[in-house]
């Protein structure tokens, strides 16, 4: 699999427990009523960071860990595509949005089969917009200048750990799916 862009893409990101207590944040009596506010932590996150927390979860020691991890994970290659490629998807989007579905959609199909997550709500799908070169960066200290902060101001490798134990309990992905290789994920994220 091949990633779009840079490491220097811009996609922030919040806790799902921040946006729960923000909702509840927000209907109080400090906050006037039709008041809208951006979510974001404090980490200014990036691809590249994003890589770094997936190198401290998992052991890679890699500049492209994420891409790493998905060849430790499913057996498969990645890694970041030419500038020219790029200039290429961004002038199709569409089609390369099509074309990196077909191919994702139907990996995914493989991996949960015969698994209690057959029916899971993780899909690897993408819609063109997402995929797109656009950063996801937004500026959320205002909701924190009427009194609300933010119990995870960047995400970590242990809080990442517990979303994915999250998803295997809830068999939304798979628990221990053999590699291509034949060798089970490893034991520090799921248990066998």
């Amino acid at each position: 699999m091949k990633m779009l862009w840079s490491g220097s893409l811009r996609m922030h990101t919040v806790h799902v427990y921040d946006v729960c207590r923000a909702m509840w944040f927000g209907v109080g009596p400090r906050v006037a009523p039709g008041s809208v506010f951006n979510l974001v932590d404090h980490a200014d996150t990036t691809q590249e960071s994003i890589n770094a927390l997936l190198e401290e979860l998992f052991g890679i020691k890699t500049q492209e860990s994420i891409n790493a991890l998905l060849e430790e994970l499913f057996g498969i290659k990645t890694g970041f595509v030419s500038g020219v490629v790029s200039m290429g998807a961004r002038a199709a989007l569409e089609m390369a949005t099509r074309t990196v579905n077909e191919k994702h959609m139907k990996g995914w199909q493989e991996l949960i089969k015969g698994t209690p997550c057959a029916c899971t709500t993780l899909s690897p799908f993408i819609y063109p917009e997402l995929l797109s070169d656009r950063a996801l960066a937004l500026d959320g200290t205002s909701l924190e200048t009427v009194g609300f902060s933010y119990d995870h101001p960047r995400p970590t490798a242990a809080e990442l750990r517990e979303v994915l134990e999250a998803f295997i309990a809830d068999k939304r992905f798979p628990e221990g799916r053999p590699r291509r290789q034949g060798v089970s994920l490893s034991s520090t994220f799921c248990s066998q």
